[in-house]
């Protein structure tokens, strides 16, 4: 366990990780979900985890979250990842990341553990689809009751599995045992796309997985990359905390 000076102080950080996160930080979301486990009994390596998600986070002062007009990208599309089965303390739950972008800008995201246990990477995949179709769908709306007609969505994923399962009615048995909701994916399109390999590690991944490289493009608009000098494997290498106490 942590001091008391350094127990009072870590619900404090984390709060302030989470508010960036969800506002304007995407790329440390993965990182503070997992830490915000912790805020009731945080250990010494939990309090050092934060101090490193913080280093990161002042390395990469300099990016920002870019907006501008990018008519080669479809008016409104989502990308989807999961880490199957990555949470050791959690009965192995797989993690979810979703970005949706509105003509190539990133304007909503999400890292979340699932609700469900997820049996194979297939379903991890296609539970994390579908929460990114929630939200794709929520802008869909919005347009329209302002007149605009974006028409289906896309979401892209880079499980080919997922992609079969979502256009096939005949692979439907596959999935069957997961809740009826799940199969909401199939009001939006699937396609594959590597670029979410690349965009979505951040959420649905641990940073160092990432080798510390292209990891702050979300925070961008998926033009510009920054080596982050080990920042980022540090501040969730820590995240043996997932398997710590």
């Amino acid at each position: 366990m942590v001091d008391s000076s350094a127990h009072d102080k870590y619900p404090q950080i984390v709060g302030k990780l989470l508010w960036l996160s969800n506002g304007t930080c995407p790329d440390i979301s993965q990182a503070v979900g997992v830490l915000a486990r912790y805020m009731t009994q945080p250990s010494r390596e939990h309090y050092n985890a934060a101090q490193k998600v913080l280093q990161y986070l002042d390395h990469t002062r300099d990016i920002h979250l870019q907006y501008g007009s990018n008519k080669q990208q479809d008016f409104l599309m989502a990308h989807s990842d999961a880490n199957w089965a990555s949470d050791a303390t959690a009965q192995r739950k797989s993690s979810s990341g979703s970005m949706v972008f509105v003509c190539g800008n990133l304007v909503a995201w999400k890292s979340a553990l699932q609700r469900c246990t997820a049996l194979s990477a297939v379903e991890a995949e296609f539970v994390a689809a579908t929460e990114a179709a929630r939200e794709v769908l929520f802008f869909e709306h919005l347009f329209r009751t302002v007149g605009i007609d974006v028409g289906i969505p896309t979401i892209f994923s880079d499980n080919t599995g997922t992609i079969q399962v979502s256009k096939d009615p005949a692979q439907h048995w596959k999935l069957k045992h997961i809740d009826t909701k799940y199969h909401f994916i199939r009001e939006c399109k699937m396609e594959r796309s590597e670029s979410s390999t690349l965009t979505l590690r951040i959420t649905g991944r641990p940073l160092y997985q990432t080798n510390g490289k292209g990891c702050t493009t979300a925070r961008a608009t998926g033009t510009r990359t920054k080596d982050s000098a080990g920042y980022s494997g540090s501040a969730v290498s820590c995240l043996a905390a997932e398997g710590g106490s």
